[in-house]
């Protein structure tokens, strides 16, 4: 056998070792991250909706969504938001988390999208949130409340001020 052949087959087998040991961290980081987001979803759907509060999103809030003007259109957010009355009970957030770039977004890093089924006085919604790791802590980057209670609502106030919201109509 060559030197060549040997040489060779120890590069090949210390990549093997270092791909094992890699996938390893991955899958233990990952499944920390997800437990760790699964929590962090439970805490901030909590305090944002029981009772209502967008104090506690812009606490929680990623930059960019306060940039676009979450930080002064959250109260009026919220406030109709609130026509879905009291939370009576909330499921535990289910999701997945992820690394590199979120699809659709400008997300790049770690990610987490989580939904929870919840039951307020008007009936049933699912509430979603995309999350962004933000250091040794998450951000949301999106907070999205779905329920055919809303067909029943007035239309709900508008970034711009004046006009309804399309994505309502």
């Amino acid at each position: 056998m060559s030197k060549l052949s040997i040489a060779l087959g120890n590069i090949v087998a210390a990549l093997l070792v270092v791909g094992v040991i890699y996938g390893g961290y991955s899958i233990v980081r990952t499944k920390q991250l997800n437990e760790d987001a699964t929590e962090y979803s439970e805490k901030a759907i909590r305090a944002m909706v029981d009772p209502w509060n967008s104090t506690e999103f812009v606490k929680r809030a990623t930059p960019e969504i306060l940039r676009q003007g979450g930080e002064k259109f959250m109260p009026e957010l919220f406030a109709w938001y609130s026509a879905l009355g009291k939370l009576k009970a909330i499921e535990k957030p289910i999701g997945r988390v992820g690394t590199g770039a979120f699809p659709g977004t400008a997300i790049m890093g770690a990610w987490a999208d989580f939904s929870a089924r919840a039951e307020f006085e008007t009936g049933p919604a699912a509430i979603g949130l995309i999350l962004k790791r933000t250091g040794d802590t998450w951000q949301i980057a999106n907070f999205d409340i779905r329920t055919e209670a809303f067909a029943r609502m007035k239309q709900p106030p508008s970034r711009d001020g004046d006009q309804p919201s399309k994505k309502w109509k």
